[in-house]
């Protein structure tokens, strides 16, 4: 990424590989806006800063300066902003901007790709203005835009005649042709002279045509309502001028009070950020305005609405008289008994207990009635399932209990049967347990070794540890630390002095030395070393 003043490009977009502009997109390292850099190869831009009319559709110049001997132009891209990628959309939007342009005078002379913008529905035009180079003309302009829409996707049937018969529509003919407006066919203006240092030119008065107002939704001169010079007096009341404000309407907001000092690049980029964001919302309701429009006008008309059906009232029913006729002959009800259940689930009835003497025909024989039973049966394991009858008392049988499978003794693995029990193979585990039960003897009792001086790993280092002031006493060396390569425990007996000591690889070890009548002390050994240790044990 190149840096270019307060601004970081990220990459070069295609153009013209001839033009001396080139167009860089990069990011505002102070705002962390995206922004376009129109670099020149010089360093300055002949004749200042382009002056293009404000229009929605033309992204202006915010800012400039120099960086390694070049020349460049800042234009500020909203957040939102896109490649523009729809022809029809990319159409209007070129096409309203080259109208503002050429009738100011003005020319793009670099329009490509790289300059067309997609910003929330509508395409912007940057680059406006630069010397791309070359002696550009306004068809130019057209053709260069007929063949990006036919890079976009297609160029639309209604401007088949900027490239079939480039120089017979203006920029103005062509967005009405795109929108459907009929206009008049007229040569495109030629470029302007260039001007001479002589003579200053003079602003171009618009001419009737051109002052006519633009319709910010379709781009297209509006027409002009004759003014009545001749009317009668005013009468006192209030003038109100613009278009009176619909009942329900959004109250437009206050302008912005016009700064009494030189404006800054970043309030001008406010102000215009401002007016883009205005301009898109009226024409947000334009659109919404003219399709709500078009519908109702496409649309069926309203159905009218059915008749009030009215219920209940004495003019709504037709008149009847009902018509006398002979009472219809009255047939016999069958009627019998209705047995409450079938004969199949009935219960016999119980035989009636005769008392002593027999019962007399006078007082019958008295019954006990049975007492209900409020508990519920006991049903035992494998019980046939009974559902009880309320009518009769019986009970009936849904489901009968599946029969228990029969038990089956376990059969015995193959290592248990008793024929693998013989002499030998007994004989053969037994020999087997004594060798595992030695082996675990021999493992947990064997003389713990006796410490050597040094560990056999590999003999690095040998040093010679002497001592020096007592006569016939050994110390003992415990080690404390050790390289992780040498695979040694800290605390342990590393041998005695005086003598030899092995350390297995090179590095810094540290020992405490215990001796008999002495405090521990500690010493620290850095192998490999040629000259010997000696610790001193005098006072």
């Amino acid at each position: 990424m190149n840096a270019l003043g307060p601004y970081v490009a990220a990459r070069e977009l295609p153009g013209r590989p001839s033009s001396p502009v080139r167009t860089l997109r990069a990011t505002d390292r102070l705002t962390g806006m995206p922004v376009l850099l129109h670099v020149l190869s010089g360093p300055e831009w002949p004749g200042g800063w382009p002056d293009l009319p404000p229009h929605p559709h033309l992204l202006p110049a915010l800012d400039s300066g120099q960086s390694s001997g070049e020349a460049y132009l800042v234009t500020e891209l909203p957040l939102q902003a896109r490649p523009a990628s729809d022809p029809e959309l990319t159409a209007r939007g070129a096409l309203s901007a080259l109208e503002a342009l050429h009738t100011r005078g003005l020319v793009h002379g670099g329009l490509s790709r790289s300059q067309l913008w997609s910003v929330d529905g509508h395409v912007l035009l940057a680059g406006a203005g630069l010397p791309w180079g070359g002696d550009a003309r306004p068809a130019d302009d057209l053709y260069a835009l007929a063949v990006i829409l036919d890079e976009l996707g297609g160029l639309p049937a209604r401007l088949r005649a900027l490239v079939t018969q480039p120089g017979t529509l203006s920029a103005a003919q062509a967005l009405a042709a795109l929108t459907g407006d009929s206009a008049a066919p007229q040569r495109l203006p030629e470029a302007p002279p260039p001007p001479s240092a002589s003579t200053t030119p003079e602003p171009t008065r618009p001419s009737s045509v051109s002052a006519k107002p633009l319709d910010t939704e379709r781009g297209t001169p509006a027409p002009v309502s004759p003014t009545d010079h001749s009317a009668a007096p005013h009468d006192g009341t209030p003038i109100v001028l613009g278009d009176p404000v619909a009942e329900g309407a959004a109250t437009p907001a206050p302008a912005a009070p016009t700064p009494t000092g030189p404006e800054t690049p970043q309030e001008r980029r406010r102000r215009q950020n401002e007016e883009r964001r205005a301009q898109a919302i009226l024409d947000a309701q334009a659109a919404a305005e003219r399709r709500t429009r078009q519908r109702q006008a496409e649309g069926p008309p309203p159905a009218a609405p059915p008749a009030p059906i009215q219920i209940g009232f004495a003019d709504d029913l037709p008149g009847w008289t009902p018509t006398e006729a002979a009472p219809p002959a009255s047939r016999p009800v069958p009627t019998g008994p209705v047995e409450r259940l079938p004969a199949s689930l009935r219960r016999p009835p119980q035989p009636e207990a005769p008392g002593a003497d027999g019962p007399t025909p006078a007082e019958p024989a008295r019954t006990l009635a049975p007492r209900p039973d409020t508990r519920l049966p006991r049903r035992l394991p494998r019980e046939p399932i009974r559902i009880g009858w309320d009518e009769d008392e019986s009970w009936r049988v849904v489901r009968e209990a599946p029969a228990p499978p029969p038990r089956t003794r376990p059969a015995m693995p193959e290592w248990a049967r008793p024929e693998w029990f013989g002499p030998r193979r007994a004989a053969a585990v037994l020999a087997a347990l004594v060798v595992l039960g030695g082996g675990w003897w021999a493992m947990t009792h064997r003389p713990e070794p006796a410490a050597p001086l040094a560990p056999a790993l590999g003999g690095c280092c040998d040093v010679r540890v002497t001592l020096r002031g007592a006569a016939a006493t050994a110390a003992n060396l415990n080690l404390l630390s050790a390289p992780d390569a040498a695979r040694l425990t800290p605390g342990q007996q590393m041998g005695q002095v005086p003598g030899t000591l092995h350390l297995p690889v090179p590095g810094t070890y540290r020992f405490k030395v215990v001796a008999p009548g002495w405090s521990p002390a500690n010493l620290t050994v850095t192998v490999p070393r040629r000259q010997p240790v000696t610790i001193d044990l005098s006072d």
